[in-house]
């Protein structure tokens, strides 16, 4: 399943995280834009957990289940995607990206576009679940890219946290309508009086 949730840019790590704690799958494979993975591990609490492994390119680095590469290299990226996919353990395995935004900052929309379509197709062959983060002020190019494959389309409108207090998120999902439609069909009873 692809999955697109798009959000307001200062909501996009608060999405993110959200979305990495509530995913089910039994290995998920993180793709970090925007901090490097020991900040989001913390976060994340997942130090010691052999389920998750992030693709970071933020920065070097020589934790445990993780590997770094270049923001520019996009064909390294998918490689090694296609390798942390291949050595997973689990049969439900999702792959998140943080940031579409992050990765167009590095790239030409053209190349980011071009990649997208790839990580796209090339998930129905891997058999992941694949989601992705954009924000409202995405490249509209790109987003519909994403959009016409995605299977289910999330908007977010994340109120602020007030003093020590959690406020739930409003959101609005729709199925993609050129993946699948579903009829609905309504039953209209009338009620007939005597007088």
């Amino acid at each position: 399943m692809i999955t697109l949730t798009i959000t307001k840019c200062e909501q996009v790590q608060n999405v993110f995280l959200n979305t990495a704690k509530k995913s089910d799958s039994e290995y998920l494979i993180i793709v970090l834009f925007t901090k490097p993975s020991g900040t989001i591990r913390t976060l994340l609490n997942a130090e010691n957990k052999d389920t998750v492994f992030f693709i970071d390119a933020v920065a070097p680095t020589n934790e445990k289940n993780a590997i770094s590469v270049a923001p520019k290299d996009l064909t390294t990226l998918s490689i090694v995607i296609s390798e942390a996919l291949q050595i997973s353990s689990g049969t439900k395995k999702s792959l998140l990206f943080d940031s579409i935004d992050a990765i167009m900052i590095h790239n030409k929309p053209q190349i980011v576009g071009k990649f997208l379509q790839f990580i796209i197709e090339r998930s129905h062959t891997w058999s992941v679940d694949l989601t992705l983060i954009a924000t409202q002020e995405t490249n509209p190019e790109i987003l519909n890219i994403v959009k016409q494959n995605a299977d289910i389309v999330t908007e977010t409108q994340e109120k602020q946290k007030r003093q020590g207090e959690e406020v739930p998120n409003t959101m609005k999902k729709e199925k993609n309508p050129k993946k699948k439609t579903v009829k609905k069909t309504e039953k209209k009873s009338k009620k007939k009086g005597r007088k």
